[in-house]
């Protein structure tokens, strides 16, 4: 009897330390479950919040723009996280100038207020502004000249550092009179030069101009030297009724081409511009069709 007892007391021991036993092992399985899930709840969150999070910026710029910015040249601080940089020009220019190319609007949108200055004086006396162009230290502004009855083409140079205007004409550029006694003119009925004579010092002919106003005859003007070489001519070139193209050619003593500046129109709208010199190559350069109103 009392060994029956015995090994119902083991039996029962046995179930009970095996229920515990299973009570213990599902109870860590959820707990290691739950650990997971809030891991992975937290690196989850993490993301989310670094996706919301805005890159971070290398530069941030600030710029400040007063109540005066209609004018022409404004100075600014622009303000970034690597400090303050002064005196940063924000300019204005005035594009409603039908007799400048886009070109040179662009040319004149760098210079300083001095400058700027001086070239709106020189637009404003000109009735067509063939090209504008930065050359070192200078501006450079190639003009139409129609009191110039020779070429009709101006040059001008504006100093960058105080706007101070130098200008030269293309070719000869004494003014057109009869009043030396060394030179001989010739008039028409207008008083329009037809033939002039340079003389030089020991009598001879040192030059002949010769001016041609009828409109059959492209050549409208001729500078020939003293063996009668052709040392500048502006010629004309009509074509369709419409198309006109003009060259102006100097030669050296030679007969090579020195500088030559050509334009051609259609109608009233210049088509193209294009100006060379073979002794300041940099000078050169041709604009097309930039013209606001061609």
């Amino acid at each position: 009897m009392n060994k029956k007892i015995s090994v119902g007391c083991v039996a029962l021991a046995l179930v009970v330390a095996c229920g515990l036993f299973l009570n213990y092992a599902v109870n860590n399985r959820q707990n290691d479950n739950q650990a997971q899930y809030n891991e992975g709840k937290v690196n989850e969150d993490y993301v989310t919040d670094r996706q919301n999070v805005p890159p971070e910026s290398s530069e941030v710029l600030k710029v400040e723009i007063p109540s005066e910015a209609q004018s022409e040249i404004q100075q600014e601080t622009i303000e970034t996280d690597r400090g303050v940089q002064p005196n940063v020009e924000v300019k204005e220019f005035d594009c409603s100038y039908s007799n400048v190319p886009l070109s040179g609007i662009a040319e004149l949108s760098s210079v300083s207020p001095e400058v700027l200055s001086s070239a709106k004086r020189v637009i404003n006396n000109s009735q067509t502004v063939y090209m504008i162009k930065h050359l070192g230290d200078k501006l450079l502004i190639v003009t139409e000249n129609q009191n110039n009855l020779r070429h009709g083409v101006d040059f001008v140079e504006i100093a960058l550092n105080n706007g101070h205007q130098t200008r030269t004409t293309l070719g000869y550029s004494d003014s057109i009179k009869d009043t030396s006694d060394d030179d001989y003119w010739e008039y028409d009925e207008r008083r329009l030069p037809l033939r002039h004579i340079k003389f030089s010092n020991d009598g001879g002919t040192e030059f002949t101009e010769i001016w041609n106003y009828d409109e059959s005859n492209p050549i409208k003007y001729e500078l020939k030297d003293s063996k009668g070489n052709i040392r500048a001519v502006r010629k004309e070139t009509l074509k369709d009724g419409t198309d006109l193209r003009i060259d102006n050619i100097l030669y050296d003593k030679n007969g090579y081409i020195k500088v030559n500046v050509s334009s051609s129109y259609d109608g009233a709208d210049l088509k193209r511009f294009t100006y060379y010199n073979v002794e300041k190559t940099a000078e050169s350069g041709s604009v097309f069709s930039e013209y606001k109103d061609g």
